[in-house]
């Protein structure tokens, strides 16, 4: 039996997920130590659901996850106005030192992915396309590289980059917040200053109804802004996901409008649409998955992923946590890079969330991350993906 779903329906859906994930968080005690993402918990619900009727062959579930994308680009535009120059010159130097961080990361994702690849004794591209490309690049760099790679004499490119990208964004929500928590707790509680759990009153979540107008209309404005020089950049010739072009036009008006007090950027309704945003999205994307298509990837490909989060999960505890500073932001970091460095930025930004919400804000760490992982990391991985591309042809 076929079950279809519109757009419209699917995103209903979604939203079920995301109440049914917060039941389920708050019943259950390990979800809550570990910090997993509530949209990941109904997502994977649903994907659960899917592949029992696969298996037993009663029902499948066609969805449409059109609107995907737009909460998508609306998440990131909000991601971009955070990027206040002020905020910028103020983390510098924690910025640069965590993109240095991440390119070395990349690095080794993909040195590991091709070294693997000797080990089976198969193509190296495939090794590559289960790399940096995949983990870090995520979906959207997937797309980009598919057809190099087809080119370069990877037949299906397309599936084993997706495949893989699909693998991390699930593991990188569900290593991301324990390991947040595991390195927030290791130092002694006396220390008063590793957090602090800031007051959930309703007086400080107190929503303007004029600011939400202008907020929506920055996020739109943004949007379509983004998306014309998303176009120029590709025309010129970079290979970036949809979501830098976004990202760089709420930026630049974030900067342009601080002082306009007529559309001057509301921060707290623009922040609260995008985390909107970001669950709606992240349901949507997790009910994509389905378990049975990892199960047809070759034994070599899901050792690659395996080691890839292996490493992803030590070099964020030994590495990047002790180079960032030892403490809650460093943690928050920390398990931020697990989401964006197996898969995507928005399951960072859960994995902080998640920790936010049982710890405290880690504003510095959000912005470390929005900005590395969702801007300058694409850059050098791109030239870093077809170097290697280069050097194994």
């Amino acid at each position: 039996m076929l079950i279809e779903l519109n757009s419209y329906v699917t995103c209903g859906v979604a939203v079920i997920l995301i109440m049914f994930g917060n039941l389920i968080y708050n019943k259950i005690a390990f979800l809550q130590k570990f910090c997993i993402p509530i949209p990941i918990i109904g997502g994977l619900i649903f994907s659960l659901f899917l592949s029992m009727g696969y298996v037993l062959q009663i029902y499948e579930i066609k969805i449409d996850t059109y609107f995907s994308d737009i909460f998508m680009l609306v998440f990131y535009a909000g991601i971009g106005y955070n990027a206040r120059i002020k905020t910028l010159i103020e983390g510098g130097k924690q910025i640069l030192i965590f993109l240095i961080l991440s390119i070395v990361l990349v690095f080794l994702q993909n040195l590991i992915g091709i070294k693997i690849a000797d080990l089976f004794h198969i193509n190296r591209i495939i090794g590559l396309a289960c790399s940096s490309v995949a983990m870090t690049g995520g979906h959207g760099t997937s797309a980009a590289f598919s057809k190099i790679f087809e080119s370069a004499g990877l037949l299906d490119a397309i599936s084993v980059t997706f495949a893989a990208s699909t693998f991390g964004l699930i593991l990188g929500g569900l290593i991301g917040g324990p390991i947040g928590c595991y390195l927030t707790e290791k130092k002694p509680k006396s220390n008063k200053d590793i957090y602090i759990k800031t007051s959930t009153g309703e007086d400080n979540n107190i929503i303007d109804d004029r600011n939400i107008k202008v907020a929506t209309f920055h996020l739109l404005l943004a949007v379509g802004i983004g998306n014309i020089l998303s176009s120029i950049l590709e025309d010129i010739g970079f290979i970036f996901p949809a979501s830098v072009g976004t990202m760089i036009a709420s930026a630049l008006l974030t900067n342009t409008l601080e002082k306009e007090s007529f559309f001057k950027p509301p921060r707290k309704e623009i922040q609260a649409l995008s985390k909107i945003s970001l669950m709606l999205f992240l349901s949507l994307t997790t009910m994509e998955i389905k378990p049975w298509q990892l199960l047809n990837i070759a034994l070599p490909l899901l050792f690659i992923l395996l080691s890839q989060t292996i490493l992803m999960a030590i070099y964020a505890s030994f590495i990047v946590y002790p180079i960032m500073g030892s403490n809650y932001e460093a943690a928050a970091i920390a398990s931020g890079h697990c989401g964006f460095g197996l898969g995507v930025v928005a399951t960072s930004m859960a994995n902080i969330n998640s920790l936010e919400k049982k710890y405290g804000n880690c504003e510095n760490a959000i912005i470390t991350i929005s900005l590395v992982g969702s801007l300058f990391i694409n850059f050098f991985n791109s030239i870093i993906i077809t170097l290697f591309l280069n050097y194994i042809k």
